[in-house]
């Protein structure tokens, strides 16, 4: 039954049990790109080009909003969230390359902007939700940047080896100023413990490739990539009503349990990989690979984790038949350093001390993967993929402590002309 009556703010018609006063909304965004780019060669071996390109998205969402302090006076609505994005990406490329080996400098920059900064909306349930105000505001998407300056190149070894390497930085930023905690004047919420989050995180990354084929029936690749996820975010204490109210007789500041700290996350990811490939002929091949990912983190449960996988695959294709595809198995193994359940302000678990964050937790696991294609005629292919995994959370007593996932799927396409494709699967997941 809700009316725009001004800057996003949406009010109610005299009777809402009156159902002449409802209306219907429509769903929908619909988004607009514009594009330019520019590309000129300066001199022999040298390119550099310049690239942009504007998103708008438009429309209308929806979006829920809750009022109340505990669910005896909740008074929750279904709103209409106006859409009004658009994001500005520019790239930037200078390139340099010769026989053996080439290099590229490159820039990203990416603008969001949100033309609509929050949502006010009146509270159908005034009389009845105790001191939870005339109407409810929350934020929307706020405004945000991210820019990259990235280096790679690559370059021919002697006796076939071929290196390549990237090293790049990055920083991401968002500074929307924050909504005042409530705009229920009821209510002594005083006022954000900041003007605004002032986000900052700094990505720098390196990763180096080496490919390697000393004989022809034999191909080696090895690579290393260093990942330094950096949250300067400031950490600060937020003390806020709940859903825009309080417990009568309580002020924000009594109200101690309503009380957050952000805990930004860092981490740093150091991840290495080897394989090695025998061709037995141009049809069969097998490949065996170990791969190890070492991650610290700051403010998490888990210091330190540290992860081996071992795995094998073998290929085959049959010209002849029509028939290729493959089979993969794999050991994976997860350390972490001990797990430090969180707490609260009052030093109280926030979760049961004995449960286990899967993705943090020490793991054990299986799995086995198999790919079928056949092409009994040249217009036909018909594929089955099948997956199967099996993880043992060692440590971990209570919650989630094993797990068994299958999974198939079944494809077929068929063009019976070149201008008319057709395609049907099924799935199943167990």
């Amino acid at each position: 039954p809700y009316l725009e009556t001004g800057e996003n703010l949406l009010t109610l018609p005299g009777d809402i049990a009156d159902p002449a006063s409802y209306q219907a909304v429509d769903l929908f965004t619909q988004r607009e790109s514009n594009r330019a780019a520019l590309s000129l060669i300066p001199a022999q071996h040298w390119k550099t080009s310049i690239a942009y390109r504007q998103d708008r998205r438009e429309g209308t969402l929806m979006t829920g909003g809750g009022l109340g302090f505990s669910t005896r006076n909740m008074a929750l609505v279904m709103l209409p969230e106006p859409v009004d994005y658009t994001t500005d990406l520019i790239d930037a490329k200078l390139s340099y390359a010769r026989d053996r080996g080439h290099l590229e400098l490159a820039y990203h920059l990416s603008m969001f902007r949100n033309d609509n900064q929050s949502l006010t909306w009146e509270n159908p349930f005034a009389e009845l939700s105790g001191n939870a105000g005339q109407y409810g505001q929350l934020a929307l998407e706020p405004d945000n940047d991210f820019q990259q300056i990235m280096l790679s190149g690559g370059y021919q070894l002697p006796r076939n080896n071929y290196l390549t390497a990237v090293i790049s930085s990055g920083l991401m930023t968002q500074d929307q100023d924050f909504l005042p905690y409530t705009t229920n004047t009821s209510i002594d919420s005083g006022t954000p413990s900041r003007d605004s989050l002032d986000g900052e995180i700094r990505q720098n990354i390196a990763q180096i490739k080496l490919n390697s084929r000393p004989q022809r029936n034999w191909q080696f690749n090895a690579s290393y990539r260093y990942h330094d996820h950096d949250n300067n975010t400031p950490t600060a204490a937020y003390t806020y009503p709940l859903a825009d109210s309080l417990a009568p007789g309580k002020t924000g500041t009594e109200e101690e349990e309503l009380t957050a700290i952000n805990q930004p996350l860092s981490y740093t990811r150091n991840t290495t990989r080897l394989d090695g490939r025998y061709r037995f002929n141009r049809a069969l091949s097998l490949q065996l690979g170990y791969d190890f990912e070492d991650t610290r983190r700051e403010n998490s449960e888990v210091d330190e984790t540290d992860e081996h996988e071992l795995w094998g695959k073998f290929k085959w294709k049959h010209n002849p038949s029509g028939l290729d595809g493959w089979v993969r198995a794999g050991h994976i193994t997860r350390d972490g350093s001990g797990y430090n359940p969180s707490v609260d302000s009052y030093n109280l678990y926030i979760d049961n001390p004995l449960l286990r964050k899967y993705h943090l937790a020490d793991l054990e696991r299986d799995e086995f993967r198999m790919l079928f294609n056949y092409s009994p005629l040249q217009r036909l292919t018909l594929s089955a993929n099948l997956a199967y995994s099996e993880d043992d959370y060692t440590e971990s007593l209570i919650g989630l402590t094993a797990a068994s996932n299958r999974s198939a799927t079944l494809e077929a396409s068929y063009a019976p002309t070149d201008k008319v494709s057709t395609y049907a699967s099924v799935s199943y997941t167990h």
